[in-house]
């Protein structure tokens, strides 16, 4: 069995929204298998969408663990592979792992499309990553929970 946050998309969609009411910018999460599970603004008519063929960023971020901030997207080296590489309507990205023990389920995005944007994570980033950190635990912990849960009922399932 495996931490999904598709399984608790609900939770994840609700606190995407809270993310994005508090730093007025557009948010998005992917999980491990590339689905936009939730996401605001530009992103929200594709939640459920498959990224694979994008998100390069992401996959940096899934791949070490690392939080990733781009202040110029598309001329990062990681944009390079992009389509819209050079012509990037981002202004700013930020990218944080979700994750279960050493396990990256998923990477909540901060992206902003315009200078004013920008300038309002620039202005208090350190306490914008401390809060989406926090956000990214309590995503997690609810990840951990649901498993566990999971695996509670199958095991009560076998003894019946």
């Amino acid at each position: 069995m495996e931490y999904s946050l598709q399984d608790i998309q609900k939770t994840v969609i609700d606190y995407t929204k809270i993310i994005s009411n508090v730093l007025s910018v557009d948010v998005e999460v992917m999980d491990d298998k590339y689905r936009r599970i939730a996401g605001t603004g530009i992103f929200e008519a594709s939640v459920n969408q498959d990224m694979s063929n994008e998100n390069y960023v992401y996959r940096y971020v899934m791949r070490t663990g690392v939080r990733k901030i781009i202040l110029d997207p598309g001329k990062d080296p990681l944009c390079s592979r992009c389509p819209e590489c050079n012509h990037c309507k981002e202004s700013i990205e930020i990218s944080t792992p979700v994750k279960v023990g050493d396990r990256v389920i998923g990477v909540i995005g901060l992206i902003g499309s315009d200078e004013r944007q920008k300038n309002i994570l620039l202005s208090n980033l350190q306490g914008y990553l401390d809060f989406l950190d926090q956000i990214s635990e309590f995503i997690s912990i609810k990840a951990f929970e649901q498993m566990e849960a999971i695996k509670r009922n199958t095991m009560l399932a076998t003894l019946d």
